[in-house]
């Protein structure tokens, strides 16, 4: 009786033993060395350090963009600008394309009467 008592605890005490080794069953913190946690905080340092050098070329980006925005507005009033300063003679030419439709029309509906 004491054997099977002293052999079950024995069992259940390498068991959890073999799940801690192996990294199962994490109900408590993870606990990291000294060296894991420096690491840690360095890599962080390294990262926040190139996140702030990366700032210039991000701004650098941005003004280049906005600078290409810029001409882009400016290439479309100057379009505005010539289409407003060619629609009157583009109007004019348009009306006189309308009368000489109409002037066929005339003639056809003349055509059309001689006819019959």
């Amino acid at each position: 009786m004491i054997n099977k008592t002293f052999e079950r605890r024995y069992n259940k005490v390498r068991e959890e033993l073999q799940r801690i080794l192996k990294g199962g069953n994490r109900t408590m913190v993870d606990i990291k060395s000294r060296y894991e946690v420096i690491s840690d905080l360095e890599k962080q340092k390294r990262d926040l350090i190139i996140q702030r050098d990366s700032l210039d070329e991000i701004l650098k980006g941005k003004e280049k963009e906005l600078k290409e925005l810029r001409r882009e507005i400016e290439d479309k009033e100057e379009e505005v600008e010539d289409f407003k300063s060619k629609m009157t003679e583009k109007k004019e030419t348009i009306i006189e394309l309308i009368n000489s439709v109409e002037l066929s029309l005339n003639r056809f509906t003349k055509l059309g009467e001689k006819k019959s």
